[in-house]
């Protein structure tokens, strides 16, 4: 899911480096395609998340699923 992502960070960061002017449209590119990854990774996440301990001790887990989407929720929110 994420391959035409790095496809297309790894072309604005080519096209940064090969571009004579002093500009930073390549990087703010590069930028917007690199917020996926949160939002892919996160979305992975979620869906295999599998909590045998947070249901008997949910004042020992300090990473559940609840926290998962709280990360995934701002994240979300950034693609562009």
């Amino acid at each position: 899911m994420s391959l035409p992502y790095v496809i297309r960070l790894r072309q604005c960061l080519i096209e940064f480096k090969r571009s004579r002017e002093p500009g930073t449209q390549h990087l703010f590119n590069a930028l917007k395609y690199a917020s996926a990854f949160p939002v892919i990774l996160l979305s992975a996440m979620q869906r295999t998340y599998i909590s045998p301990v947070e249901d008997k001790y949910p004042d020992k887990v300090w990473f559940g699923e609840s926290i998962i989407f709280r990360l995934w929720l701002p994240s979300s929110r950034t693609v562009v």
